[in-house]
């Protein structure tokens, strides 16, 4: 594994109140018992979308919820999925509950469920593209003010 680059360092020192990093495997039970999985709310197990072969990092995600799983039953997961028929194999996971709060986000299913509402909603992907793009006035005009120099405010 490699370290943190400067970015994501940046983000866990404007958040160390907050935010503890720590760096290990979640297949290992001491890294699981390290990081306390049995005091937390929820497990989030993100995908990597760069992913070259999207049915492989499916895979090894449902393995990372099982090793959860099995060393904490009753915790919370949500896992995000590339595709949709990998949805299935969660279902083979004893101590997998939508009851209790497991929840899956599937990648693919949510770019098909844009492109329906498409359909019947003329403008709801043209809409949706500038709510997770926008930028707010106050950002906008803070690295305005940071790019003008004094002398061309003038």
């Amino acid at each position: 594994r490699k370290p943190p680059d400067l970015e994501l360092e940046g983000l866990f020192k404007r958040h160390f109140t907050t935010v503890e990093f720590f760096q290990g495997t979640i297949m290992n039970p001491i890294d699981l018992q390290r990081v306390k999985v049995h005091e937390a709310d929820a497990c989030l197990v993100l995908a990597n979308k760069y992913c070259q072969d999207p049915d492989a990092e499916d895979a090894a995600n449902i393995m990372r919820v099982i090793s959860i799983k099995n060393y904490s039953d009753d915790i919370r997961v949500i896992i995000q999925l590339m595709q949709y028929h990998n949805k299935a194999y969660l279902l083979n996971i004893p101590s997998w509950d939508w009851k209790q709060g497991d929840d899956v986000i599937c990648l693919a299913e949510l770019k098909l469920g844009f492109i329906a509402q498409s359909c019947l909603a003329p403008g709801f992907s043209t809409m949706m593209a500038n709510l997770f793009a926008m930028r707010s006035f106050k950002t906008v005009m803070l690295h305005q003010a940071e790019v003008t120099s004094p002398r061309d405010r003038n």
